[in-house]
C-alpha cells in the first residue's frame, strides 16, 4: 500500500513537470527538441547534466537549456540521442544577467560546487538582497532575456551566492532553443582572421 502511495505521488510530480515543461516549449518561439535530464554530475567540480535529445533531434552544441524553472545551462556534447550540458553552477558558465528587482547588470558565474557566484559589472556597494532573483540579460546572444537564473542566498563583500531555479535534480525535463541571437554568437565563435599583405 505505501509503495503504490509513493508510486502515485512520484507519477503526479513527474506529470506536473510534463505539462510545465509543454507550457514553456509552446510558449518558447525557438524550441528545437524537448529531452529528459537523465543523469547529472553531484560530487565534481564540473557540473553535467546528460538530457536525452541529440543530433537526430537537432540539437547542435552551443544551445540554451531551460526548464520550467528557469535556465539550465547550454549544450556542451552532442551525439545522436542524447547530450552533455554544461550547467549554470560550473565554473565555466558565465552568463550576463540582470538583478530582476532592479535591472541592474551583473555576471553569473558557476561556483563549481552546486551554486552560483553573482558580481555587479560596478564596483561599489553591494546591491543584492537574500531572495532576491537574477535573470538573463539577453546581452551576448545566446540566451534569451528575462530567464530565471538564480535565487540570492547568501551575500558576499563584493556580491552574492545564488542557487540555481532550474536544479537538475529536481527537474526532469527540458527544452533545447535556438541561440536568441544566433548571427551574434556566430560571429563571437567565428575564427580571426587575418588579412594577407
Amino acid at each position: 500500500m505505501l509503495q503504490r502511495m509513493i508510486e502515485a505521488k512520484a507519477i503526479m510530480l513527474e506529470n506536473r513537470q510534463l505539462k510545465a515543461t509543454l507550457d514553456l516549449r509552446q510558449r518558447s518561439r525557438d524550441t528545437v527538441a524537448t529531452g529528459r535530464i537523465v543523469g547529472s554530475s553531484f560530487n565534481s567540480p564540473r557540473r553535467f547534466a546528460i538530457l536525452s535529445a541529440g543530433r537526430s533531434d537537432g540539437v547542435a552544441e552551443g544551445m540554451p537549456v531551460r526548464s520550467a524553472d528557469g535556465l539550465v545551462g547550454r549544450i556542451l556534447d552532442v551525439g545522436q540521442l542524447s547530450s552533455r550540458v554544461l550547467l549554470v553552477s560550473d565554473r565555466a558558465s558565465i552568463v550576463t544577467a540582470r538583478l530582476l528587482r532592479n535591472g541592474m547588470p551583473v555576471i553569473a558565474q558557476g561556483r563549481g560546487d552546486g551554486t552560483i557566484d553573482v558580481r555587479p559589472l560596478e564596483v561599489g556597494r553591494n546591491p543584492f538582497r537574500p531572495g532576491d532573483v537574477i535573470i538573463t540579460s539577453g546581452t551576448g546572444g545566446l540566451y534569451p532575456p528575462l530567464v530565471p537564473i538564480a535565487k540570492v542566498v547568501k551575500l558576499q563583500d563584493d556580491g552574492a551566492v545564488g542557487v540555481p531555479l532550474a536544479d537538475p535534480a529536481n527537474t526532469s525535463f527540458a527544452i533545447v532553443e535556438q541561440p536568441y541571437e544566433p548571427a551574434a554568437v556566430a560571429a563571437e565563435n567565428a575564427p580571426a582572421v587575418s588579412e594577407a599583405p
